[in-house]
């Protein structure tokens, strides 16, 4: 009797895949959803957003479909999050600048070095209700731009680079520094004593080849990835700021999607943030070790005076959080990790 009752349970788990997989040919229109993103063709990040391409199309028995667009092939990650805001483009992996442009009074904290210690703090920070409002930075950024947050992954700690050793606030001084093209870090960083400029990604390598600037500050497989090993000397591991890359998808294009595809592409997302995660770890440990054998000096962070850092920042901290909600250093001071 026993193992008739396995034999037929067996039967009706097989039954209740197949009808399943049925549901999903008959009843789930085909979909095709294009992703944007910044980094290019052949980098970990691509490689990620392709295994999740693989993925979401072998689990919907390719009744959804994803085109890739890398390299930022459809504009800077400005344009491409205004172009998942109308639709045009249904899906993006961006960093901050949507959550920040959306929701600035709450989310231009993230761009501040040294404000979170850790991507646990920081995850803890976008997972708080802000203030009286009872929400997420994630809610936000749905309810006033109609983005969808499907997940995000860490993108690694930014660090510093310069033709000299930098140990202290003091080194900085006078510092020709490149950094993006965001007020407030020009302003944060002016804090230290450095010289701060604006420079495009694509013309930081002549930038510090040519001596315009003489250092900078990214993640590591940027670092590595634009060879600026062969244009700076000193490699510093700050962790002064850390970056994640937003999954976002238009979300009427989201509320579109029966529940199947909504489940599928969830499972899909979860898949694509481990892969990034995992890839982006193991390249971020190796990789100090790359710098080291191909001429560059490394100082870890056991050598660095980052508190006297931190406080030249935070002794601006008034005017640098100039609009910002009055509860954001108060969420940011108690959700960092202990």
């Amino acid at each position: 009797m026993k193992k008739l009752l396995s034999i037929i349970l067996t039967f009706a788990a097989i039954l209740n895949i197949y009808s399943i997989d049925i549901a999903f040919a008959a009843e789930d229109p085909p979909v095709v959803l294009r992703l944007a993103y910044l980094p290019e063709n052949g980098s970990l990040e691509d490689s990620a957003a392709r295994e999740f391409k693989k993925y979401i199309e072998e689990k919907s028995n390719n009744n959804i479909t994803i085109h890739l667009f890398p390299g930022g092939q459809l504009g800077s990650e400005g344009h491409m999050t205004e172009q998942c805001q109308f639709g045009t483009t249904e899906m993006v992996a961006v960093g901050e600048i949507a959550a920040v442009n959306a929701a600035p009074e709450y989310a231009t904290i993230m761009r501040i070095p040294y404000l979170f210690d850790s991507y646990t703090h920081l995850e803890n920070y976008l997972n708080s209700k802000m203030g009286d409002t009872g929400k997420t930075i994630m809610d936000i950024l749905r309810e006033r731009r109609g983005l969808r947050t499907l997940g995000y992954y860490n993108r690694g700690a930014r660090q510093l680079t310069a033709n000299k050793a930098v140990r202290s606030v003091e080194d900085l001084k006078h510092l020709s520094l490149r950094v993006p093209d965001v007020a407030i870090q020009v302003a944060a960083w002016r804090m230290t004593g450095a010289i701060p400029t604006a420079i495009s990604a694509g013309e930081l390598y002549l930038s510090l080849n040519q001596g315009l600037v003489n250092a900078q500050e990214n993640p590591v497989d940027f670092i590595k990835g634009y060879a600026l090993n062969e244009v700076q000397s000193h490699i510093m591991e700050t962790n002064h700021n850390y970056g994640m890359r937003w999954i976002l998808i238009n979300d009427k294009t989201y509320q579109s999607l029966t529940d199947q595809q909504k489940a599928v592409l969830e499972d899909a997302v979860k898949h694509y943030v481990n892969v990034a995660n995992e890839s982006i770890s193991a390249e971020e440990k190796s990789t100090w070790q790359w710098f080291a054998e191909n001429g560059m000096t490394v100082i870890r962070a056991n050598e660095i005076d980052s508190a006297s850092i931190k406080n030249a920042i935070m002794s601006g901290i008034d005017s640098l959080s100039k609009g910002w909600a009055p509860c954001c250093l108060e969420i940011c001071e108690a959700t960092r990790t202990k």
